[in-house]
């Protein structure tokens, strides 16, 4: 039972487990930001849209690097 308890807090809860946590703290700090996650392979448009934030994750969900604004 020690051991159960020693794992409880060690991961963040999650509104939904695909979706990335940044995400949350995004819409903290630009409520009106229209967030898109960019699976691996997919390609996106070049134009420049400032209340967009894109998030580029992996096979499992996880954020390959820093959110881009545009």
């Amino acid at each position: 039972m020690a051991e159960e308890k020693e794992g409880q807090g060690t991961n963040p809860p999650q509104e939904q487990p695909n979706e990335p946590l940044p995400k949350k703290k995004i819409k903290e700090e630009m409520s009106r930001a229209e967030i898109q996650v960019v699976p691996p392979g997919y390609f996106v448009t070049a134009d420049f849209k400032p209340q967009r934030v894109r998030l580029y994750v992996d096979e499992s969900n996880k954020v390959t690097s820093a959110p881009r604004i545009g």
